[in-house]
């Protein structure tokens, strides 16, 4: 502190620095301070005036709001902050501090009191909240048999003086119990619990856990619930089934019991998946055997897997395709020239129709498919089938369900190719008897006239039968060695003999003509 004094001589006011000088002494803490007046220039001496220096109110510092505090179990000390101006206070040099109801949840107080160069004392208040306590809450040790099942609650703070766990499944909480835990360690309590107490109800076992101790009542820290009962937890989880069916949650919000209603009455049957590791579409397409008892029971899967197919240690997840899909057909084989997952990925119509049905959609190749020329599997295209053999298309035409036929009964033992580009091997030239090949040739005939390729790709006898029938009257040619203007035209006597009778020239060029 440096007050600034006034020096006179009478009536004259001196000037410092020109008439004196000022020092001071004990002028920065509370007390007696001494101001000292030196005489210069024409003045000489000196003159020692005191003031003194007052403690300062504490109450006329800033002190910064305190933040809030979790609960812990021990007393909470937050540290304080207080200004005087821009200058930051020191605690135990400026002030000191003391608490009062600094341990429960609930509102704190700290008294700060100036001490050294201040005075008096500022109360503020702040806030000491229940924690958000992280345990692990376990369902664990199921016995299906005995009907009981271990409710482990481990990293307890150790506050906690106590742990009570209600648990119940019906809506109106008619068959709830409240168990008291046991504490193993430091750390974990657990509760034996009994579907038995529980009027041996099969479904969804809700579980609250309570605790209190440590300066706050008893209140809900936990919630969690398990299925239980007829081996319901291998196909149900009640917070996946809620999650994956935003329909059954709008629907039933959080009344668990209508929602495992729901699963049983509905969900099964319409195959919505309600846990991770058991989707029905999945356990129908892997086991062929099910499929042959189930059908499109989609229930009686989930059921099968919670009773039986769980401890068969059978797969319920990863299958997209149908796994070893029945060929047989009214007692006849047909995998040689079927295969499920290949006839429905090549033929969206058919998986539409059919999906999932795999007795259906083979019925439907027997009757229907092999007579449209659909294909069944990679290795037998019946197009190419036929192309391949003129013996079989002398034999079948065009009734393509044959050639599927003969290559089930023979033609796969004979070693036949059914597969290839689907041009036709060794087409006929033989009609009615009579050999056409001097004039005729099935490959030249069709890609030279675009609407017989149209009317009989694929076709050779038809195609054979139009050339003969009204190509040649119409003077097409058959064949590139053979032009029959050309032929008319360079022999006159057989236009005296035939005139404009086209097909005459061809049937001459067959019989005498060429040779």
């Amino acid at each position: 502190y440096k007050p600034v004094p006034v020096v006179k001589m009478g009536s004259k006011v001196l000037t410092e620095d020109v008439d004196y000088t000022v020092s001071y002494s004990n002028n920065r803490n509370v007390g007696t301070a001494r101001v000292i007046i030196s005489g210069i220039g024409v003045y000489s001496g000196e003159k020692v005036v005191t003031f003194v220096i007052k403690e300062k109110s504490i109450e006329n510092c800033t002190v910064l709001a305190v933040a809030s505090q979790t609960y812990n179990g021990r007393l909470l000390t937050p540290p304080v902050v207080v200004k005087d101006g821009t200058t930051m206070l020191k605690e135990n040099v400026d002030y000191k501090l003391s608490y009062r109801d600094n341990y429960s949840v609930g509102t704190a107080y700290v008294t700060i009191t100036g001490i050294g160069d201040y005075k008096g004392s500022v109360t503020k208040s702040f806030a000491i909240t229940e924690p958000v306590l992280t345990s692990d809450v376990i369902v664990q040790n199921r016995n299906a048999a005995a009907g009981t099942f271990d409710i482990v609650v481990d990293g307890v703070p150790s506050y906690v003086t106590s742990v009570s766990v209600p648990v119940w499944t019906k809506a109106d909480q008619s068959d709830i119990v409240w168990y008291n835990a046991s504490r193993v360690d430091a750390d974990t309590f657990i509760v034996h619990a009994n579907i038995a107490n529980h009027k041996n109800n099969v479904g969804v076992y809700n579980i609250h856990v309570y605790v209190s101790g440590g300066g706050y009542k008893m209140r809900c820290a936990y919630t969690t619930n398990t299925v239980f009962g007829a081996g319901y937890e291998r196909i149900f989880d009640l917070n996946y089934y809620v999650k994956n069916n935003p329909d059954v949650a709008k629907a039933f919000g959080g009344n668990t019991e209508a929602i495992f209603a729901h699963f049983i009455n509905n969900g099964e049957a319409e195959g919505r998946q309600a846990i991770a590791n058991f989707n029905v579409a999945s356990y129908r397409a892997r086991y062929a055997d099910l499929r042959s008892a189930f059908g499109n029971n989609l229930k009686a899967y989930y059921d099968h897997y919670r009773i039986n197919g769980y401890a068969e240690g059978r797969v319920a997840t990863g299958s997209t395709e149908l796994q070893n899909a029945t060929t047989v057909y009214n007692g006849i084989d047909y995998r040689l020239v079927y295969d499920y997952n290949y006839y429905t990925s090549n033929y969206p119509d058919i998986k539409t129709a059919f999906n999932g049905d795999e007795n259906a959609t083979l019925r439907h190749f027997v009757e229907y498919g092999m007579n449209e020329g659909r294909q069944g599997n990679t290795s037998f295209n019946v197009n190419a089938y036929r192309a391949n053999y003129a013996d079989l298309r002398s034999a079948f035409g065009r009734n393509l369900k044959s050639y599927y036929m003969h290559y089930i009964g023979y033609g796969y033992r004979e070693g036949r190719k059914a597969t290839g580009n689907g041009e036709l091997k060794n087409p006929t030239t033989v009609y009615n008897g009579v050999d056409y090949s001097l004039v005729y040739d099935y490959n030249y005939y069709i890609n030279r006239y675009p609407d017989i390729k149209a009317a009989f790709n694929g076709d050779d006898a038809s195609a054979l039968q139009h050339f003969v029938e009204y190509g040649m009257s119409e003077g097409r040619q058959g064949k590139e060695s053979f032009n029959v203007t050309t032929y008319r035209n360079g022999n006159p006597d057989l236009r005296t003999a035939f005139g404009n009778s086209l097909k005459s020239y061809y049937i001459h060029y067959i019989n005498y003509g060429y040779r």
